[in-house]
């Protein structure tokens, strides 16, 4: 089944490169130029509305090509589609109407396409094998904190203890972690048990481990962090004591990142309730000429701090252990050298973070990108304001997506490069369309990939986007497998009313904050099992394969040598 594009740029064949490529086979005929239209991207976000509403009105499958809202294409059927194969190419084909029941019993899967030549021009024809259908998905329940308990060793509860107070004293898993994680990827996890399940799934505790062994583990990483810390404080006091001294000071690639990742620290998430209590004060030309009160508390690592012991505390899950303390950022903070503002509260935490991060080993180099402020402060907000279980947490995440920040573009272009490739396997028909208009480079993908949907969706559905990409149920690249859900979702508004490349740019932009989550899952649940039959029929996933997750996506698009 294939569909005639609208408009004679649409009949320009499988020649074609761009919306204004010469028609193969019509020389005479002028390539067609679209502008961008704003009143087809409105058209589309309705089209698609009506469609959702009629789909849960009738309960069908959305997409559905008999949904006469849509039925603005001239469809060829599948005796069509024979005709117009090799052996027959060059017969003259009218395109009609096909009006005929759905088969709910059948999943289409696009494989190969061949051209045909018809009296109004040529088409690419995509042809088509027929599947099973695809798996029923069925979404779980949040993970409360009494089945959390009840997949660990406990001893006998404490008196007055409360439920999340007990889960700090579990000891061993009991269950397979895979028996976890497949909960976790069906339902996400309750408010309340993510502080612990995020320990594990964000690479701070191992799943094997007994709650002696994560009191230590967390003690080494909290002193760890803290070591971090007052290295970059304390090469920022000898610049300012240099200063002080009226010494020339050249540019310090250090105080410049504190400059940026202040900027971006300001802006982010400012409105959630987390950091409604934390305050910003630009720093005035007052402020530098004033000198240092004595009540305010010298930066670590200063010569004023030198020498003095370090304060400590006791977790609530350490048995009486004393760790370096996690200060919490005080009303009267001390700005460091060269900051534009006065933070405090969980803001000043937030900094202090990204500063670390890229002052440490684990940076690779990267510095401070726009975008990690993004993915650090749903973190801190987790770890409810834990800075050095946040910086773990958030140096786990960053190992998986640090290539999308490379200033070269290599790994947001691997990405993009990535899903044009998906698209092609798994919709040849959005990925035919995208390259006729010019949209083939998927650009309105970028931003999803840069923060990892932390823009397009609320905040507790960022929440359990995260937790369900880091479970590595089925993939360790879920996120492609989501941003084609979401381009699926909406393929025939794009397919049937956009004509440029900013016209879908600007339709995919308004989907922000527009999207329901719980379908968009169901959807890239389909889309990976779709995907693993195709790659399970042409050899490329074994029966002995029991984890498949173990191959990433790009090695297993290269295996299906497309």
């Amino acid at each position: 089944m294939i569909a005639e594009r609208s408009g004679r740029d649409r009949a320009s064949g499988g020649g074609g490169d761009g919306a204004g490529a010469q028609h193969a086979g019509h020389p005479d005929l002028e390539p067609i130029q679209y502008t961008f239209e704003p009143a087809r991207v409105e058209l589309a976000h309705w089209a698609h509305q009506m469609q959702v509403a009629r789909a849960e009105m009738a309960h069908q499958p959305i997409n559905d090509p008999d949904d006469p809202l849509l039925g603005t294409f001239d469809l060829l059927s599948h005796a069509d589609v024979d005709a117009a194969s090799p052996g027959a190419r060059g017969a003259a084909i009218e395109p009609i109407r096909i009006a005929r029941p759905v088969d709910h019993a059948r999943d289409v899967v696009w494989d190969r396409t061949v051209e045909a030549d018809t009296s109004i021009g040529k088409f690419e024809i995509l042809s088509t094998d027929f599947a099973p259908p695809p798996r029923e998905i069925v979404r779980g329940e949040p993970v409360s904190l009494e089945t959390w308990r009840s997949w660990f060793h406990e001893g006998p509860r404490l008196p007055d203890e409360t439920e999340e107070q007990a889960c700090t004293r579990i000891g061993r898993l009991r269950v397979h972690p895979s028996v976890v994680r497949e909960a976790i990827f069906r339902g996400g996890l309750e408010n309340a048990v993510r502080p612990h399940a995020w320990r594990f799934l964000f690479g701070i505790f191992p799943w094997s481990s007994s709650v002696a062994e994560r009191n230590q583990i967390r003690a080494d990483r909290q002193a760890r962090y803290m070591a971090l810390k007052r290295a970059w404080k304390s090469q920022l006091q000898n610049l300012h004591d240099s200063a002080s001294l009226g010494e020339h000071i050249v540019k310090d690639d250090l105080a410049d990142n504190i400059m940026r990742i202040e900027k971006d620290v300001v802006r982010t998430d400012r409105g959630h309730p987390f950091f409604a209590s934390s305050t910003v004060r630009q720093i005035t030309q007052t402020d530098l000429q004033r000198p240092q009160s004595p009540t305010q508390a010298p930066l670590a690592g200063s010569s004023a701090a030198r020498g003095a012991p370090a304060a400590r505390t006791s977790l609530p899950n350490s048995g009486g252990a004393s760790l370096p303390a996690s200060p919490r950022s005080s009303t009267a903070s001390t700005a460091p050298f060269g900051s534009q503002f006065r933070l405090t509260g969980h803001l000043e935490q937030l900094r202090d973070i990204l500063v670390t991060y890229s002052t440490s080993p684990e940076n690779d180099g990267l510095g401070f990108v726009q975008g990690m402020a993004d993915l650090a402060a749903p973190i801190l907000v987790v770890m409810k304001g834990n800075e050095a279980d946040t910086y773990w947490c958030f140096v786990w995440m960053m190992e998986r997506l640090k290539d999308n920040f490379r200033k070269d573009g290599s790994g947001m272009r691997r990405n993009l490069e990535t899903m044009e490739t998906m698209m092609r396997v798994l919709d040849p028909g959005l990925h035919v369309h995208l390259k006729v208009i010019d949209a083939l480079n998927l650009f309105c993908c970028f931003r999803w990939f840069l923060v990892l949907f932390k823009r397009e969706f609320e905040f507790d559905d960022v929440l359990r986007i995260w937790e369900l990409w880091a479970s590595d149920r089925y993939t360790t690249d879920l996120q492609h497998f989501i941003a084609m859900a979401i381009l699926d979702e909406h393929r025939d508004a794009i397919v049937r009313h956009l004509l440029t490349f900013d016209e879908v740019l600007k339709y995919i932009n308004d989907l922000s904050m527009n999207m329901r989550l719980d379908r968009i899952l169901v959807r890239a649940e389909q889309l990976y099992l779709r995907f693993e039959g195709i790659a399970r029929s042409r050899g490329c996933i074994s029966d002995r394969d029991v984890e498949p997750f173990e191959k990433t996506l790009v090695e297993r698009l290269d295996s299906l040598e497309l």
